[in-house]
């Protein structure tokens, strides 16, 4: 009678298969994760200022809406390579102007009437100037 050897394979080897196995399904189980939606971050020009002045972080692909209540315009002072450059035209009463943005940076922004790149720019933004920034991630 012939007698085949069975192959066993050793405790740890079976346990690392098992293993690999398990990070395998967790990590590419089910669909991936969806981005979240752009969002459209409004920003209020009037009374020579933008309020909210510092937007924080936003995404890849927000609009900032600045909603005017007075004679405005909105300029980028600084912004980051690749990202693309904007001047609203003079706006009066309540009208509208929105930048989307993509490339990740900060931003900084001005009222050409009311302030000035330089003030946009300042290390520290005062919060008597119509100035405004952001940082995209």
């Amino acid at each position: 009678m012939h007698q085949h050897k069975r192959n066993r394979m050793p405790a740890y080897a079976a346990a690392a298969a098992v293993a690999v196995a398990v990070v395998v399904g967790v990590t590419f189980a089910g669909a991936p994760l969806a981005s979240a939606a752009p969002r459209t971050i409004n920003v209020v020009a009037g009374q020579n200022l933008y309020a909210p002045q510092d937007l924080g972080i936003i995404t890849a692909g927000d609009a900032v809406t600045w909603v005017n209540n007075s004679v405005h315009d909105i300029r980028s002072a600084s912004i980051p390579a690749g990202a693309t450059a904007w001047v609203s035209p003079i706006q009066s009463g309540a009208v509208s102007f929105s930048q989307t943005v993509t490339a990740p940076g900060n931003y900084r922004y001005y009222c050409s009437i009311h302030s000035s790149a330089a003030a946009a720019n300042a290390a520290t933004q005062s919060p008597n100037e119509m100035v405004g920034q952001f940082t995209v991630q």
